[in-house]
């Protein structure tokens, strides 16, 4: 760069204040410099955190042997534009820094994942070269009827612990207690009789106890179905009772408490409606009056 009015070259110098800028051009030239201008500068510091504000001073060497006037005796100040120029230069440096760490954080954690990925594949490569021929010859048939990769790793595993390396040898032997295994894992739902369900009307006065024997009634039949280990009745409360104040809400929490939803019937077309959704697949429709 060059100083057009005496084609001078224009050099920069650097330090943390304007004083060590004018100590350092003295030590070089003396008095025999003159300075062109300064601005701020952002220095050091690590991806955009623990940067300090330097000074970058132009100046040009004088050719003659007039010096220029001490820096000293010319205080300056940044003005508002130069301050804002700088403080915006400094907030898209440290943005874009920090966009750079992002990455970079990224570009790490992608790494550690494709070698956990490729450790994990030369793991599965290995332990398939070491086992078994009736083994890897389960675990294809298992595969290629679509069995989870999980469940294929749990029977690969029972029958490590079950075979000995000379029972292996017996390919029919060990798909037939695969066979087994297979089909103690699959549940298969109870059949259930199809019938019209119990439906229990309770009548009385108001404050006999219909509400508390209905739900007697319904906890014993879930009770029961427990001890003997049986499935649980699907039950169905429904209420008529739109008189007495909070009888539907009181009837609501026995509900919740056996896990059975509580219908409010206010006729009787809803009534019949309730039965009619109800009446295939609960075991007991009771209902409070």
């Amino acid at each position: 760069m060059y100083n057009g009015e005496q084609d001078v070259p224009v050099q920069k110098i650097s330090a943390a204040t304007l004083a060590e800028c004018k100590e350092k051009l003295f030590k070089m030239f003396g008095h025999e410099y003159t300075i062109r201008g300064k601005r701020q500068i952002l220095h050091g510091g690590f991806f955009g955190f623990g940067q300090k504000e330097w000074v970058e001073v132009t100046y040009t060497v004088n050719s003659g042997g007039e010096s220029s006037q001490p820096l000293s005796a010319q205080p300056q100040k940044n003005s508002n534009d130069e301050i804002a120029s700088f403080r915006k230069n400094r907030d898209d440096f440290l943005k874009a820094a920090a966009i750079s760490s992002q990455m970079t954080t990224l570009d790490t954690k992608f790494s550690e994942l494709q070698n956990s990925l490729t450790k994990q594949i030369q793991s599965i490569t290995v332990s398939s070269a070491d086992k078994h021929p009736t083994i890897k010859k389960i675990e294809e048939l298992l595969a290629d009827n679509e069995f989870t990769y999980s469940y294929i790793s749990d029977i690969s595993g029972r029958i490590k612990s079950s075979f000995s390396l000379e029972a292996l040898d017996d390919f029919k032997a060990v798909e037939r207690k695969v066979v087994d295994w297979i089909g103690e894992s699959i549940s298969i739902a109870p059949e259930r009789a199809v019938r019209p369900p119990h439906v229990v009307v309770i009548v009385g006065p108001t404050g006999v106890g219909k509400t508390t024997t209905i739900t007697k009634f319904a906890v014993k039949m879930v009770m029961d179905a427990k001890k003997a280990h049986q499935a649980l009745p699907g039950l169905c409360i429904v209420t008529i009772d739109s008189m007495r104040v909070g009888a539907y809400e009181q009837i609501s929490k026995y509900g919740d408490i056996i896990g059975t939803q509580v219908q409010k019937a206010e006729t009787v077309e809803d009534m019949r409606k309730i039965y009619e959704e109800k009446k295939d697949f609960a075991d007991a429709i009771f209902i409070d009056t």
